[in-house]
């Protein structure tokens, strides 16, 4: 069995109130979890109203699966998601 996680570092273009922010990163976070079914989470800079950071994991028996699904979930973020989010940076680790 294989694990894969990945942090993904956002700007949120525009967003100036945390309770805006909320709004679209709980959207964007449901929608990952129903399209891909994995785990993720809001795990940092919480409390910068236009920064993000998202962190999810993926278990799979393949390698080539996790790095598939990992990608597949980074540009759904950044090309599906809401025209406001810019991904700064990712990193993407598999165990």
């Amino acid at each position: 069995m294989l694990i894969g996680s990945c942090l993904v570092d956002m700007r949120l273009k525009g967003v100036k109130t945390l309770k805006n922010k909320r709004s679209i990163i709980k959207k964007l976070i449901n929608r990952i979890k129903k399209n891909f079914n994995v785990a993720i989470a809001e795990v940092g800079k919480q409390d910068i109203s236009d920064r993000a950071e998202i962190g999810f994991t993926v278990v799979s028996t393949e390698r080539s699966h996790l790095d598939s699904q990992i990608d597949n979930i980074i540009n759904d973020m950044e090309y599906f998601g809401q025209p406001d989010i810019e991904i700064i940076n990712f990193d993407k680790e598999i165990y």
